[in-house]
């Protein structure tokens, strides 16, 4: 007798879902060990929603394209019959005259020129910054001294050059010969200051501050006929080249002055006479406006130095000691100061803070104090500098971007978030945020990280980087709102991004591209300006187990959100013998439907609506999931997916479900039939 097989209960069928990219790009592992919420290659693709891949927004024109080359940009707000206007101001070179000039354009309508200086030489090939303060815009580029567009006369101006006093003429009463030597300078200051001339040395029987009132007194006279000298400043001190602000005389226009010294004042501590005229103003490369007050930096001859204005509407743009002053940053070290933002200490009170370079992708943050120093009963206001906790420098001072009360900054060695962190106060804590793609940062160049550029929008970190050129070629992205993802590259070579308030109360947020004014168009269909751009999501590779069993794998399901155009997906995986890869490619027509009049509103007909009765109609769309379906039906030991476009499509990779039955372990084979 033949007894019958037992009955065994049919292996189960297992789906693997994969249902959220919210770890981005990884690039620091192999494909062998990547995250299964993590995608092997995201190009020219974001993530929405809670983790949906879908092609990034396109590029469209915004405006009249400027005729000459975009070298530097920004937006300026003037004030215009006490109401704000939005304007875009940029400095652009004519290759054929070999000039550049600065235009200004509102709300896309076609550039002007500002008449009032043009730059030649060195000057068309440098790096322009900007910083608006006292309805005026600074143009920096570390050659010019400083000039601005002038909101009100839509020109360009720079500062002039002071005439020094002359005939100087010097008189002591009541004090004998004596060693104490004393030696006043003064000098002429408007916007900036001259150097110092100096009265004949005195050499006296006491100190100034056991000098007896009124009795014991130097007096100085001097003549000046420039009219645009604002007021003369006078320094005392007894070793020359450590001179200190005395006091200041305002220009009355009379030519002849005179000041007396009745030894009552202090000579201001930390200060010192100039070391350059700046009446023509002062040379830097980047500066910017914290609190009213500006700040300069990147002299050439003082690479160290912090250049600050009076931040009062008399003192704007004075950066002598009468207004505002200088102060140098870790004075000859290694790292050089490079930008300064406005943000704040551990305990949150805001402060000037100093980013400097350093090399190998490090450098330092610094914090600059207000301070007082007490001299006798008086009070002296001074700055002093700290360093920041948990700091660290950046190469990339054009793209350094503030997002929920934290500074996010670039430098060869990754991206770093400074800021406070849970359960951490009173200190700023600095975190590395690219070490999911740290393979990746190894393709920049420290050299021209400096032409970085970014901005922050709807909770994304938004860079144009140089990744193995010269110029900025790729987008990379940092979505915080999900996790930090990356999502890189967009193969977009924006040589400059930024935000443009047009005065109709819209948002744009722009990208010169190959010296076009481009707006992110979040409608377009994987179009750059009317040319289509490929995208392309891939994963790892995903195993069935980790002592990397054998499944049956039955089918490969790829689910869209509202796909649109040509479509192909590509499975590869292992089989007992090599590495096979399946592909299918299906096209997708546009299918939405538009909910109109009886659809969401409870209207029996449009019949029902007469005139001046409100109509309201909705533009919501149907959302539609359509799959791609491919039957694979091999024992593999682990599957990879890819979905990828080119021309105009439309699409949101929803879910990859693996349907699957567990092998187990299984030898492989050699070169014999599977």
């Amino acid at each position: 007798m033949i007894n019958p097989p037992k009955s065994t209960k049919s292996p189960s069928v297992s789906t693997l879902v994969l249902d959220n990219w919210n770890r981005g790009r990884v690039s620091v592992f192999d494909e062998n060990r990547g995250l299964i919420n993590g995608l092997d290659e995201s190009l020219n693709v974001w993530l929405t929603q809670d983790g949906v891949a879908e092609p990034r927004p396109g590029l469209k024109l915004y405006g009249v394209q400027p005729e000459n080359e975009i070298i530097g940009i920004t937006e300026v707000v003037s004030v215009e019959n006490g109401w704000p206007v939005n304007y875009l101001l940029s400095v652009q070179r004519d290759p054929k005259a070999k000039k550049a000039y600065v235009y200004y354009a509102k709300d896309g309508d076609k550039w002007k020129k500002a008449e009032g200086i043009e730059y030649t030489g060195e000057a068309i090939d440098a790096e322009y910054n900007f910083c608006q303060t006292d309805q005026k815009c600074l143009i920096f580029n570390g050659i010019n001294k400083t000039h601005f567009f002038d909101f009100s006369t839509k020109t360009v101006k720079k500062f002039e050059k002071l005439t020094q006093p002359t005939d100087l003429k010097i008189t002591k009463t009541g004090l004998s010969e004596g060693g104490v030597a004393l030696r006043y300078g003064i000098t002429a200051q408007s916007y900036g200051e001259t150097m110092p001339v100096y009265f004949t040395t005195q050499k006296v029987d006491r100190e100034r501050n056991n000098w007896e009132a009124g009795k014991q007194t130097i007096t100085l006279e001097w003549k000046c006929n420039d009219p645009n000298v604002q007021r003369f400043i006078i320094y005392v001190g007894n070793e020359v080249g450590k001179e200190q602000y005395l006091a200041d005389v305002a220009n009355d226009g009379s030519g002849s002055f005179k000041f007396t010294d009745t030894g009552v004042l202090f000579a201001q501590p930390g200060t010192t006479t100039p070391e350059a005229d700046t009446s023509e103003g002062i040379v830097g490369r980047r500066g910017a406006n914290i609190n009213g007050t500006v700040y300069v930096l990147g002299d050439i001859k003082n690479p160290w130095r912090i250049y600050y204005d009076g931040g009062t509407p008399k003192t704007a743009l004075n950066f002598s000691y009468s207004g505002g002053g200088w102060i140098d940053v870790a004075p000859g070290g290694k790292d050089l100061p490079n930008a300064v933002v406005d943000f704040r200490t551990g305990k949150g009170d805001p402060v000037p803070t100093i980013f400097l370079q350093g090399t190998n992708g490090f450098g330092s943050m610094k914090h600059l104090l207000s301070d007082t120093i007490t001299i006798g009963d008086v009070p002296v206001p001074s700055i002093k500098v700290q360093d920041a906790n948990g700091r660290e420098g950046t190469d990339a001072p054009n793209a350094i971007l503030k997002y929920q009360e934290s500074l996010h900054y670039l430098s060869k060695n990754g991206v770093f978030t400074t800021g406070t962190q849970p359960n951490i106060q009173s200190i700023l804590s600095t975190t590395k945020s690219s070490a999911t793609i740290s393979r990746d940062f190894e393709k920049l160049n420290t050299k021209n990280l400096s032409k970085a550029s970014g901005i922050v929008h709807d909770g994304k970190l938004i860079w144009a980087l140089p990744v193995g050129t010269n110029e900025n070629n790729q987008i990379w992205l940092q979505d915080l709102d999900r996790g930090g993802a990356w999502m890189l590259p967009w193969m977009i070579p924006a040589k400059f991004l930024l935000h443009y308030g047009s005065n109709d109360g819209k948002t744009h947020q722009l990208a010169i591209v190959n010296n076009r004014v481009c707006e992110f168009d979040y409608d377009a269909m994987a179009i750059d300006v009317n040319k289509t751009f490929e995208t392309k999501v891939k994963t790892s590779k995903v195993y069935f187990s980790k002592q990397n069993d054998y499944s049956r794998v039955l089918t490969v399901s790829v689910d869209l959100i509202n796909p649109v155009g040509d479509i192909t997906v590509a499975v590869r995986g292992f089989t007992r013998r090599r590495e096979i890869q399946k592909v299918i490619r299906k096209k997708f027509r546009d299918q939405t439907k538009i909910l109109g009049w009886g659809d969401k509103f409870s209207f029996s007909s449009p019949k029902d609506l007469g005139w001046g009765k409100t109509r309201p109609f909705s533009q919501e769309r149907t959302t539609e999931t359509k799959n791609i379906v491919l039957k694979i039906n091999k024992d593999l030991k682990w599957v990879s997916v890819e979905i990828s476009s080119q021309g105009a499509i439309r699409y949101g990779v929803h879910k990859i479900r693996v349907r699957h039955v567990p092998i187990g372990y299984l030898p492989e084979k050699g070169v014999g039939d599977e």
